[in-house]
């Protein structure tokens, strides 16, 4: 690992609480330290020397938040779940100032690694666990959260909690002993759904939204004592994939404005990188080098044209295959009529969610739909699934998330009875609010309003179990032909088994 730039400052055992008390006025300014985390370096690729640069991990997280918000100064806070307890690795809190980045302290949190041991250790697979614990704690009651465990690394260490993961753990199995729980399913994914695993989930997912909310608290406290108070933050890392998370920053949080990136996880360090390089370190001004922001999130690659075309030669004994004058219009049409699609339009969406453009879509009006589309993805019948809304609709149909979300950042409140296939147990919800630019995916909600009612879908990713989202044509129509989805819409066309 390269040893990145470090401070007598951020070595110190500081809790969340000391560090916001504490003047980090000259760090916010400190050139050295801003230049302090890349390396130069030179990459001999097939006899030519390319000049590189290595960029520290949380580092190009920041950038990935920072430069796309569209914000011209923020507060910037990293976190995923890496195992380290302290340090730059395990997430900074950083100063946004036009085009530069300025790393003001680490925060020592390790809520992020916390989070991802105990979804191990209730039994998913390590692939997707912490989704699924996040879809699991609606379920149960926190009855075991502790305010003792919130907080960062050396909070904790002050409370005599050592070993942060294993002691939550063994605290929450002794409360439930303790409260005559029946502690056989733990670590049993087919009795997941017994009280003792629901309660630990919903009890860990309290304490995670707690320490970002403190967190959050915190770094806004460490900015009014450097004098410089901010409005804006940015947020990324793989925890930024908490929905209810967020949506408590949101509401609760103290900051006027939030930006969270749809790549906010690892997915996003490429692209975090890149702006890192391109405005921090070679300083160039924001407005300069970001004209993709025209079509985010949707910078993935494209198949159309003479790639469908073969794609679908190279299967033409086994599917049919028509062409709409309108594809939305159809396409709608198969959902309002309770048929379950497949949805591949344009380039496709980065991060890890599908935002309309590789998506399986059905109709959220029919409860059905909820076990129908987890059996054929061959997902676990629990697992909720999210909705695209209109969104100028979205106030119709959703309360308590931020109008504008466009990348299923935010949970929601659902306002009616009539979308049970996308409400889950609490009532709550992941949306998506479509609006115009996301392309033909918005005419084919503007199609299905018009059908029946309701100009919400629910969508969910075009993949298989422990698959990445469908990327090629090729991909796409394995799947059709391998599973009992009814259609798949891709390049115009509406392709279907042959029977």
């Amino acid at each position: 690992m390269l040893d990145y730039i470090n401070t007598a400052q951020w070595d110190e055992p500081l809790g969340l609480e000391d560090m916001a008390k504490f003047d980090y006025s000259p760090m916010a300014a400190l050139e050295d330290c801003r230049m302090g985390f890349h390396y130069p370096y030179t990459v001999r690729l097939h006899g030519r020397d390319i000049p590189a640069y290595s960029i520290q991990h949380h580092a190009a997280h920041a950038a990935s938040t920072y430069y796309p918000s569209g914000f011209r100064s923020a507060a910037v806070l990293t976190h995923d779940g890496a195992f380290y307890k302290t340090g730059p690795n395990n997430g900074l809190i950083f100063r946004g100032d036009e085009h530069r980045l300025f790393p003001l302290t680490p925060h020592h949190l390790h809520i992020g690694d916390l989070y991802d041991q105990i979804s191990g250790w209730l039994g998913f697979d390590l692939f997707g666990a912490a989704g699924k614990l996040m879809g699991l704690a609606p379920y149960g009651n926190p009855r075991f959260f502790d305010r003792r465990f919130v907080g960062n690394t050396h909070d904790l260490a002050k409370r005599g909690i050592n070993q942060p993961a294993q002691n939550w753990w063994d605290h929450c199995v002794a409360a439930a002993r303790d409260m005559r729980y029946d502690v056989s399913p733990l670590r049993d994914v087919n009795r997941i759904l017994e009280p003792v695993c629901v309660d630990i989930a919903a009890s860990t997912q309290k304490l995670f939204e707690e320490t970002i909310l403190l967190a959050a608290e915190c770094t806004a406290q460490l900015f009014r004592t450097m004098k410089r108070p901010m409005e804006n933050l940015c947020y990324a890392g793989g925890t930024g994939l908490s929905c209810p998370t967020n949506t408590r920053l949101y509401n609760e949080g103290p900051f006027r404005n939030l930006y969270i990136p749809p790549d906010c996880d690892d997915s996003g360090l490429s692209m975090g990188a890149a702006l890192y390089l391109y405005h921090n370190i070679l300083d160039n001004p924001l407005n300069e080098g970001t004209a993709f922001l025209g079509t985010y999130p949707y910078l993935g690659g494209t198949f159309e044209g003479a790639a469908t075309e073969a794609a679908l030669a190279a299967v033409a004994d086994q599917i049919d295959v028509a062409r709409p004058d309108d594809w939305a219009v159809a396409a709608a049409e198969d959902i309002a009529a309770d048929r379950v699609i497949a949805w591949f339009e344009g380039r496709s969406e980065i991060g890890p969610r599908a935002l309309g453009h590789r998506s399986m879509l059905a109709n959220p009006g029919k409860a059905a739909n909820w076990e129908r589309v987890n059996d054929i993805k061959l997902r676990e019948k629990w697992r909720p699934f999210a909705p695209a809304v209109l969104e100028e609709e979205a106030s119709q149909w959703f309360k308590g998330a931020p109008a504008h979300s466009p990348h299923m950042l935010y949970t929601a409140q659902v306002t009616t009875p009539d979308l049970p296939a996308i409400t889950h147990v609490d009532g709550s919800s992941r949306i998506q609010t479509v609006s115009p630019e996301v392309g033909d995916f918005y005419r084919l909600l503007k199609h299905l309003k018009t059908v029946t009612g309701y100009g919400v879908v629910l969508n969910t990713s075009f993949n298989g179990p422990g698959e990445p989202i469908m990327e090629r044509p090729e991909e796409a129509l394995t799947f059709l032909l391998t599973t009992e989805m009814d259609a798949l819409y891709m390049d115009g066309c509406r392709i279907t088994r042959r029977k």
